[in-house]
Parts: structure tokens; sequence; C-alpha cells
């Protein structure tokens, strides 16, 4: 598994990114309030995909995408943005908040989960 390939790296420096209530939380506008919603979560991951496609689109990297490169990472950062439905390392459930190393263990989750998808199901990508 090559987890420095620009289409595993680059999403995952964009789920560390735009996690919600790190740098900004959107609707709302709060400027790293440590809070995250369902509607947050889901905003931040079109961003993501938008923010992706972009700078694919701008040469950037020289790489082509998949409709699964695109569709994979938004459902993988819905599903696992810090205090959606789990927080790690706190094992808290659904708790709404989240924090710098809650975001760290969520993006490596996020890299390894994205890769070992990429490398069992190569005919999708």
């Amino acid at each position: 598994m090559d987890f420095t390939s620009p289409k595993i790296l680059v999403p995952a420096i964009l789920f560390a990114l735009l996690s919600p209530g790190m740098l900004l939380s959107l609707p709302s506008l709060k400027l790293a309030s440590g809070q995250t919603s369902i509607q947050s979560v889901v905003i931040h991951a079109l961003v993501l995909g938008l923010v992706y496609w972009g700078l694919v689109k701008a040469g950037l990297f020289k790489t082509t995408l998949t409709q699964a490169d695109l569709i994979v990472p938004i459902v993988l950062f819905i599903l696992l943005s810090p205090g959606v439905l789990l927080s790690l390392p706190s094992l808290k459930f659904a708790s709404g908040t989240t924090s710098v190393p809650a975001v760290a263990i969520h993006t490596f989750v996020f890299v390894l989960l994205f890769a070992i998808l990429r490398s069992r199901f190569p005919q999708y990508y």
C-alpha cells in the first residue's frame, strides 16, 4: 500500500484541515470552536470533495479522478469525523466535540481505511 500517493495523501490532508471545529466550522463560521454537528460535517465533506476536485483539475497533481476517488473520501469524511459517531482517543459516542488529538487519530484511521479500500478494490480506482 502506498500511503504517499496523491490520491490518498491529499484527501488525508484535507480531512485534517477541514475537520469541523478545528480551524473553522461551517455554516456557523465559528473559529476553532471544538464543536461539530452532522450538518457541519456534511458541508465540510462537500467542501473536501470540491477542493480535491479543484486541485486535480487545476493540474497540481498529474492524475485523473474517478467517481470513487471523490465519493469514497467524502463518505469516509462523514463517517470518520471526530464527534459524529465516535471520538477517539476518549471513546465518546456522538459527543459533538473534537480536539487536535482526535483529529490526528481520525486522520490516521482515514488514511489506513482509504488505502486498504484502494488496494482491495483497484478496479474502481
